[in-house]
């Protein structure tokens, strides 16, 4: 089985905002091809594989985009003003050393602001909006941007590597949803000489961070039976979060699996059994967007495509501040 820290060190670390995941999509499509029989890539530019079976198909998914950033002006000074591909919380990007993704190749930058040393009282008071950021590249001006590579809608990414932290856990960028990727890829290496009579099918989808494009495109495509969606949870095991406010867990216990009011019992309850099973225990997810509030992930989408699918899902932990993640 292939080494999973190394494994997510690779594909955190590759390049994939939103609508631009060429360069995760060939790492991903690499990987399953070890483990299915065949491998696409679909219109809409979702990966998948499929391994053959005869019985019921098994849909599992898990999206290859990142949430990054987009060119949107280049002013007089040369400094990119942006736009955000995907939900940021704004006070996370001020500092950040990012990727500008030219026409010349990579150019590294530093994403600033006006300094607090000029800024009057009220404005030190209050945290500063992405509206008021840029980009400095280290251009003279707009036209030595333009000669380093730089134009309306290149795309930026965060410039991290993934570094351990104490007790078997990391940091790095993307791992929304690129841990969800692993998992997807470790569970067919762990089927590999099995036999199993449902067909499974492995997306990678694209364009989650946008509007969940992917996930329906692709189920619409494959009409799965049954849909596991492979993502991440927040442990809420931090200051601030209450048991009251979030389900309460410790890292490296059992994982999360999604529940669903408008899901119906014979969607979600068969998981049990399977998992206990198996001797994993799973624990009841209620996610902020279960009621049609707050964020939803591709189950919501995969359950309203065709004659709707039953979807199920299982999250791991990854403490999420849209820019850095444990």
């Amino acid at each position: 089985m292939a080494d999973i820290t190394q494994l997510l060190t690779t594909f955190s670390e590759a390049s994939g905002v939103s609508g631009r995941e060429g360069a995760i999509r060939d790492l991903v499509a690499h990987e399953l091809a070890k483990v299915t029989d065949e491998v696409r890539v679909d219109n809409f530019g979702n990966v998948v594989g499929v391994r053959r079976g005869t019985g019921p198909k098994v849909m599992i998914a898990a999206h290859m985009d990142e949430i990054g950033l987009m060119a949107k002006y280049i002013d007089e000074q040369g400094f990119l003003r942006f736009i955000p591909l995907g939900g940021w919380y704004d006070q996370v990007l001020l500092g950040q050393r990012v990727v500008v993704h030219g026409t010349k190749g990579p150019l590294y930058g530093v994403v600033g602001s006006k300094p607090p040393h000029i800024m009057d009282e009220e404005e030190r008071k209050k945290p500063v909006k992405i509206k008021d950021m840029f980009i400095d590249v280290g251009a003279r001006d707009a036209d030595d941007a333009a000669a380093l590579g730089v134009e309306i809608g290149s795309v930026i990414t965060i410039d991290r590597k993934v570094a351990p932290l104490g007790n078997d856990l990391v940091t790095g960028k993307s791992f929304d949803d690129r841990a969800g990727v692993v998992m997807m890829v470790a569970a067919l290496e762990l089927l590999a000489g099995e036999e199993v009579a449902a067909t499974i099918q492995a997306v990678g989808t694209v364009q989650e961070e946008v509007g969940l494009k992917g996930a329906r495109t692709s189920a619409f495509d494959l009409d799965p039976d049954v849909a596991l969606i492979s993502e991440v949870t927040i442990p809420g095991d931090h200051p601030g979060v209450t048991k009251e406010r979030r389900h309460h867990r410790r890292h490296r216990r059992a994982p999360d699996q999604g529940r669903h009011p408008l899901w119906g019992d014979k969607r979600t309850h068969p998981v049990h059994p399977l998992a206990h099973r198996g001797a994993l225990a799973l624990r009841p997810h209620l996610g902020s967007g279960a009621l049609g509030r707050g964020r939803a992930v591709g189950s919501d989408l995969v359950q309203k495509i065709g004659a709707g699918g039953p979807p199920s899902l299982p999250p791991p932990e990854a403490r999420i501040c849209r820019g850095w993640a444990r």
